[in-house]
């Protein structure tokens, strides 16, 4: 792993909170009862709260809510772009990977608007190692 995928993965959930509530473990074994037992509290509680379903689905419902599925097409729309949303790993029949549920969810939509309108579909969505497909690859 290289220096800037490091940097990356310490940058995404959950890394910072567990640098808070680690940062806070030792301060409290450090004697800073009181400002390491905040940080560990504040660490716990964000985590807790994070992979709660009530925090997650109302999160989701509002990003969701802002934006609703178009109901017409634009007209001046040249192509129809289907942003990946993540695959299941190794749980084709041959052990490779597979778009997700939402990923599929948003192909099927595509398909919908491809066949009322006939604009081009483009897939997005990279990929996570160097030796496997790319989301837009697997949506193809």
């Amino acid at each position: 792993m290289s220096l800037s995928n490091l940097l990356e993965q310490l940058v995404y959930p959950p890394a910072p909170v567990l640098m808070l509530l680690i940062a806070g473990l030792w301060l409290l074994a450090v004697n800073k009862r009181k400002s390491g037992f905040t940080l560990a509290v504040a660490g716990v509680v964000i985590l807790y709260s994070a992979s709660s379903p009530m925090f997650s689905f109302n999160l989701m419902d509002t990003l969701e809510s802002r934006y609703p599925p178009l109901r017409h097409i634009n007209t001046d729309a040249r192509a129809i772009v289907v942003l990946g949303a993540g695959r299941n790993h190794g749980a084709g029949e041959d052990g490779e990977d597979i778009p997700n549920i939402p990923s599929l969810t948003r192909i099927n939509y595509a398909a919908q608007l491809h066949r009322e309108t006939g604009l081009p579909i483009l897939a997005t969505g990279g990929r996570f190692d160097e030796d496997v497909l790319s989301e837009a690859e697997l949506m193809r």
